[in-house]
């Protein structure tokens, strides 16, 4: 990929500050890191194996539990300490995942990714430090072993500086990441942030209380932190599975789709036709990136109700008559049953009941009208006329784009939502000129 200007500049920013940081913070203070080696030695190597095993998320982010040995870290020896153990962890981790781009001699994309990756985090765990520091946190190796209180206090008030230092810690992180993938993507730079708060706010608290605990008993005792790795690999999973769940779940109804072109094959190769120009649709639409996905994995499967329709009906060369119609409008609410209350899909069940509405309210199942109807129901609408327009079917030959158009122009404001079809218009517009 061909970065702009913009995204070398902010790369660039980002490396250099993070090595502004090593010079200014870190190497004034290496008798302290020495004096510690061994321990941020084996901080950094667990790091380690948490950064080069991280977890995708989304297609746009990746995170991974390391977060909570470097909040560990600067709980138990401050700033200086934390950032010894993200240098090490990180930049050791980003040179082993990044090792291809030296063996294939792509040596501006690795020092760009190395300096990029090990930079935001020493920037963020900087950040958080100084903020640990600032609100009267007192790192573990500084105070007396006989301190009262799981961090030297009696009250909640005393956690406060850890508490801090993790959220802008996160945040730091999430901003710095979402800042690049804003400028390469065109995601907005919310997105991530929004995610991490609606899907994993219990596995971040988790790594946040797991980051003041690993510090507590390391203080204690170091062998305590055997112990402690396992609630640590135990949210990794957490993670890991949550991420796994979601795409089985979307891989087992894409699979059913399949299923069901053995006895339509119409509706497999016009499921994913749909599905790919609803995406688009919703992009033209400046729509969100999780909203876009939510539309294009509902769309994908917007016809699985199919699989609960006779064949005599679903495989029918003719048109059908007015009771094979009433069985076949039963479809969106077959499938809208098959995937409630699966996550993955969420919204996407509105999508999938409501996509045969009409603007005018003259639609099915439920004949809402207007806005009532879900903005990604009507993004699909429009795909899926046009793609129905320009396909073969038993009863007709498929339409050339010239009639399609001028159909879908004659059905806006009565079937179809004319918001979503002037994005659709202009989608094609576009793609014309590109053409």
């Amino acid at each position: 990929m061909t970065l702009r200007w913009e995204a070398k500049l902010y790369l660039t920013v980002v490396g250099l500050v993070g090595a502004a940081i090593v010079i200014v913070y870190l190497l004034p203070s290496l008798p302290f890191l020495v004096k510690h080696v061994l321990t941020i030695s084996l901080f950094s190597l667990i790091a380690f194996f948490a950064e080069i095993y991280e977890i995708k998320i989304i297609y746009t982010r990746a995170t991974s539990t390391a977060i909570a040995l470097y909040l560990a870290a600067i709980v138990l020896g401050g700033l200086h300490f934390a950032l010894g153990v993200v240098l090490l962890s990180v930049l050791s981790a980003e040179i082993f995942l990044r090792w291809e781009f030296i063996s294939s001699k792509r040596f501006v994309p690795f020092l760009r990714s190395v300096a990029f990756n090990t930079g935001q985090l020493l920037v963020a765990i900087f950040l958080a430090g100084l903020t640990f520091t600032l609100v009267g946190g007192h790192p573990l190796l500084e105070t007396s072993s006989d301190a009262t209180g799981i961090l030297g206090y009696q009250n909640l008030i005393g956690y406060l500086p850890v508490a801090l230092a993790y959220v802008v810690a996160s945040i730091a992180n999430t901003s710095l990441v979402a800042g690049i993938v804003r400028l390469t993507q065109g995601v907005p730079f919310f997105y991530q942030l929004k995610f991490n708060l609606k899907h994993l706010h219990i596995q971040l608290l988790s790594l946040g209380v797991l980051g003041i605990l690993i510090a507590v008993v390391y203080a204690q005792n170091p062998w305590n932190l055997i112990l402690l790795l396992i609630p640590l690999v135990l949210v990794h999973i957490s993670l890991r599975d949550y991420t796994k769940l979601r795409a089985e779940a979307k891989n087992t109804f894409e699979q059913m789709i399949h299923a069901l072109s053995e006895r339509d094959p119409y509706t497999f190769e016009h499921s994913e036709e749909v599905a790919q120009l609803s995406a688009e649709i919703a992009r033209e639409m400046k729509l969100p990136p999780d909203q876009v996905e939510t539309i294009q994995s509902a769309a994908l499967i917007h016809d699985i109700g199919k699989i609960g329709i006779p064949d005599r009906i679903l495989r029918k060369p003719g048109p059908l008559n007015d009771e094979e119609w009433e069985i076949m409008r039963r479809h969106p609410v077959i499938g809208a049953e098959l995937i409630k209350g699966m996550e993955i899909y969420g919204d996407g069940v509105q999508i999938v009941r409501h996509e045969h509405e009409h603007w005018d309210g003259q639609g099915y199942p439920d004949g809402l009208a207007g806005k009532d109807i879900p903005i990604g129901a009507r993004i699909v609408a429009v795909a899926d006329s046009y793609n129905a327009l320009t396909t073969d079917r038993p009863y007709r030959k498929a339409y050339p784009p010239a009639k399609a158009f001028q159909i879908i122009k004659e059905e806006s404001g009565t079937h179809l939502d004319p918001q979503a079809v002037e994005a659709f218009f202009h989608l094609v517009e576009r793609q014309q000129r590109l053409n």
